[in-house]
């Protein structure tokens, strides 16, 4: 009994000091930072490096809902900078992405969470500052920054998706994080992009195709990606590469 009451006693500690007049940086990444240890790993599924998550244990992470119920009430407007708006909503984004999973797992694909009259990426499904979001009402405020390397930070749980960054990302530390995290997209040449030299045949990942938002042409995705190619890509054909729904579970 004593044990029970000195938990629920921290998880109340916790939550005023996320919920104060001041952002709490520190302990909210820690316990961030804590969940992805305990619950992702890193291996090769079908031919991609992947982070793998363990939603069954998610499912039951009371430190999980902690940093849920921190997300529902923390006022977002304090932010001043930037960099940490930017952060913040790639890991709410993400944090999201997790939570929604782990209620519905298990199941083999993203596709099982899809609805008949809507994705799973369009239902409401975290509270923020007390208003419901859904994945891509969080990628509309993201998109809002005009960075395109922010959409390969936002993992949504399958194998083709960018995939989870196994450490939160952080005001200090944004401007190499989304660095790495396109480039590692990009890549990986079964989930981004694999040149065909003979052919002059580039294959890119769908994700280009299903935001004509960020790159509205061909000639946009191979002016993105052709620094981190020595090839001249402007006499390439773009194809796109098979889209895998399977879960990133492990």
């Amino acid at each position: 009994m004593v044990k029970h009451k000195l938990y629920f006693y921290l998880v109340g500690l916790i939550l005023v000091m996320f919920t104060g007049s001041l952002y709490s940086t520190p302990i909210y990444e820690k316990l961030y930072s804590n969940i992805l240890a305990k619950n992702t790993k890193i291996e090769t599924q079908d031919r991609m490096k992947s982070t793998l998550v363990d939603y069954s244990s998610l499912k039951s992470s009371q430190t999980f809902k902690t940093v849920i119920r921190f997300i529902s009430k923390f006022d977002y407007t304090v932010f001043r900078t930037k960099q940490e708006q930017i952060s913040f909503w790639i890991n709410v984004h993400n944090i999201a992405a997790m939570s929604y999973i782990s209620q519905e797992f298990p199941i083999d694909t993203t596709s099982d969470l899809n609805t008949k009259s809507s994705t799973y990426k369009d239902l409401k499904i975290i509270s923020v500052f007390n208003e419901m979001y859904s994945l891509n009402d969080i990628k509309k405020i993201l998109f809002l920054y005009n960075d395109e390397r922010i959409l390969f930070t936002l993992a949504d749980g399958d194998l083709s998706s960018p995939q989870l960054h196994q450490k939160p990302y952080t005001s200090e530390a944004i401007e190499s994080q989304l660095n790495n995290a396109s480039f590692d997209f990009i890549n990986e040449r079964f989930r981004g992009v694999d040149i065909k030299q003979e052919t002059k045949y580039l294959y890119v990942s769908v994700l280009f195709k299903n935001h004509p938002e960020i790159f509205e042409s061909d000639e946009k995705i191979k002016r993105f990606i052709s620094p981190n190619f020595k090839e001249d890509l402007s006499y390439y054909k773009v194809f796109y590469l098979r889209n895998n729904k399977s879960l990133n579970a492990f």
